[in-house]
Parts: C-alpha cells; structure tokens; sequence
C-alpha cells in the first residue's frame, strides 16, 4: 500500500489511524506508528504526548495557526490589523512542538510576541515650482494645460528624477499652472517694472519620498523594540527622505536652473529671469512645445518639505 496507509483486506488499503504514519509502505494496521509527540501502541490509538500552551495575540493583530500532523507541529502566523505593521518581518511565524520542547519559539528567544505597530514615516513632501515664458498664458485651453502636465512629467521621469540606480527613490505628484506677469529683476523694488511682451507660467508640482515600513526599523532596532529605538528609527528614516527628496531637486533644478550672473564684488548675486548675452540658458530638452505654442524655461524655486 502506498505510504501512510495499510491493507485492511486482500484488496483495499485504507489510511493509517489518526496522528500515525508508515514509514514507507504499509502492508499491515502494525506498520502504523504514532506520530512525534503522540504515543501508543502500533497500530493505534494515539494520543497526545504533550500540547503547547495557548499563544496570546499580538498588540494591534492576531494569529493564523495550522496543525502539522505529520510533526505534531504547530505553526502560527502574525496577522497585524489594518494600518499596523509588525517591527521585525511582514510574515513572522511561531512554532510549538516537539522539537521546541512544547514551548513557543519566542520564549525560546527569553521574550514576548512583540506587538504589531502603526506605520512610523509615510514620507517627507516637497513642493517645487517650475516656471516658463509664455505669450497669453491667460489663453491657455484645459486641454492645453493638460497636454503641458504631461509633457512636463515626462521630462521630470525620462531626466531620472525619481530613480537612482533603477529604483525609485520618490513619487512625482499632480501638478498645477498658474499665469502671471513676469518681473525685471533688473530693477530694484520699488523700481521694479513689468515687461509688456513676457509672462510668466508656473507649474507647481510635489515631491514625496516613499512610505516607510515599520518592518525597516528591524536593520535598526533588532528585536530590541522600544520607544528609544523607534525614535531613532523614525529620525533615520526622515533623513533618507529628505535626502531622497534633496537628489530629486537636484535633478530637476539641473533641468532648470534660471541663467545667473557673477555679480561683482560687493555686488549681490541676482538671478535673471531669461537669457541674455553672456548667460547661460536652462537646458533646451526642458522646453515644451504644443500646437502652436512654445514654451521656454525661465528658473524654479522649491518651497520647505512637510
């Protein structure tokens, strides 16, 4: 008969009793030997040997457990409750059975099931804007303005502003535009005047760095989570986002970065706001083009991350 199962008659083979097994083949009910962890003559009946006492959930969670017959094992999974994480791994896994001594193996670990915690960091944002000349912004169409969004963020993604070494590093979020008229810089307020022939488009958009897990703190804390740790996780997070967030401004301000003058000495460094004789202009794959319209790049400014 095939394994774990015996031959009742001349004909039939039937599976072994309950919490027992062959070990290759069976030929008789005496083939059937009781499981690890249960005891009894062979053949059967077999009974328990020992149990594993009962696991308490997790803080913010539960637990999944499967009886492993053939081990007498039992094996449990953490479930966390929605918007909470576990602080080691997303699938942590306790076992009982004959092998742990009939204790669970976090005990064996001289702790308790640590409890399933909430998200640490969903990310820092920064607000950046770009701004382009444009003759009659006032005129742009709804459609005109959402073929510049998307040909905007199309630049941002093909120049790499969200990715270092193919992984991505932040989010580019939904942009907005704006009209206004554009001032000469080359006059000191109150003499400032504003040209008659340019105005001034703004495309405000944001960047956010990615959501933390809480499982990350594991690199950080161990299994030595506490209100300390998690402090010093949660810091540590925040700076790889602003860090992220910082190499993305980089990027786009490498894209965009109005024409500068080196001022004189004693002069104070003023930033123009379209090119001239003896200036750099921004990169020309940043300019956008559609039916009928040209737009030119002109600088950007980034406001604080939140």
């Amino acid at each position: 008969c095939p394994k774990n199962t015996y031959k009742a008659t001349s004909s039939t083979c039937i599976p072994c009793p309950v919490h027992s097994s062959t070990t290759s083949t069976g030929n008789s009910l005496k083939d059937c030997r009781c499981n690890a962890g249960y005891s009894g003559p062979t053949g059967g009946p077999c009974q328990v040997q020992n149990s594993c006492p009962t696991l308490d959930p997790p803080d913010n969670g539960g637990v999944v457990c499967v009886q492993e017959a053939s081990t007498n094992t039992a094996r449990c999974q953490v479930k966390c409750n929605p918007g909470f994480e576990h602080p080691l791994q997303p699938n942590v896994f306790e076992e009982c059975g004959p092998n742990t001594g009939w204790v669970w193996t976090t005990e064996l670990a001289d702790g308790p099931l640590l409890g399933c915690i909430g998200a640490l960091f969903e990310g820092e944002t920064l607000e950046v804007e770009v701004f382009y000349f444009i003759e009659n912004c006032i005129l742009l169409t709804t459609a005109l303005q959402e073929e510049i969004s998307s040909t905007f963020l199309a630049i941002l993604r093909n120049n790499g502003v969200c990715t270092s070494n193919g992984k991505e590093t932040c989010d580019i979020g939904s942009t907005s535009i704006t009209c206004g008229a554009e001032v000469d810089d080359d006059f000191e307020f109150p003499f400032r005047r504003k040209r008659s022939t340019q105005t001034r488009m703004t495309i405000k958009f944001a960047l956010k760095s990615l959501a933390a897990s809480a499982a990350n703190c594991s690199s950080i804390c161990g299994k030595d989570i506490t209100d300390e740790c998690l402090d010093e996780c949660e810091n540590t997070l925040r700076q790889e986002a602003n860090s992220s967030l910082q190499m993305a401004v980089n990027k786009v301000q490498s894209i965009y970065s109005p024409p500068t003058k080196t001022p004189a000495r004693g002069t104070r460094l003023k930033t123009l706001a379209f090119p001239r004789s003896g200036f750099t202009s921004p990169s020309p794959d940043a300019a956008i083009s559609v039916p009928g319209i040209l737009l030119k790049p002109s600088g950007i400014r980034k406001n604080g991350a939140s």
